[in-house]
């Protein structure tokens, strides 16, 4: 009697060869997840090492934030939406996990409550969900995102105005009226 293939005693596939979608039920690339996955993490690596080498937390943070969205806006040229999916729910988990354990104060690090890196990927994973069939609308939501908090951010800082308190620090005029006639407005 002939020996059969492989542990379970299968036949060998068709032509020989054994393919990784038969034991891989989701729709997802480990390889293309994980490059993606290392390229995100060397961006908080690298943000992290520039608030080591005396960047502050607040420019440290508006870099991850404006280079993760911005990267956002290519992700769907080549990645699946469950691939997509499962980034979000990663890095919400990695910065949460950072956040409880004191680690990564180049994005935790600033004085004011706040959880906006905590829901930073579901914002971005909810402008992909939206526009998952117009990739353009999700370059362009990523962008609008990328830019106009770190802009109002700025403009905040250098035109001082009315302000008021809110949860975690104040908000001017300036930035409220930057943020109410950014590009998300022209959308619509």
């Amino acid at each position: 009697m002939g020996r059969r293939h492989g542990a379970s005693g299968c036949p060998p596939p068709p032509g020989g060869v054994i393919r990784f979608d038969t034991f891989w039920p989701l729709d997802i690339r480990p390889f293309a997840l994980v490059i993606t996955a290392v390229a995100q993490t060397c961006l908080l690596a690298a943000v992290e090492i520039g608030f080591r080498r005396g960047l502050g937390p607040e420019t440290t943070r508006q870099v991850a934030h404006v280079v993760g969205a911005a990267s956002v806006a290519v992700l769907p040229l080549f990645l699946r939406l469950s691939e997509l999916v499962l980034l979000a729910v990663f890095f919400t988990a990695l910065l949460s996990w950072t956040r409880a354990r004191h680690l990564l104060s180049s994005v935790h690090g600033i004085r004011r409550v706040t959880v906006g890196a905590l829901v930073f990927p579901a914002g971005l994973l909810l402008a992909v969900l939206l526009g998952w069939q117009h990739p353009g609308a999700i370059a362009y939501a990523a962008l609008v995102l990328a830019t106009a908090d770190p802009a109002a951010a700025l403009v905040g800082r250098r035109f001082k105005s009315v302000a008021w308190p809110v949860m975690g620090g104040h908000k001017t005029v300036a930035e409220v009226w930057l943020l109410h006639w950014s590009p998300s407005r022209s959308a619509c």
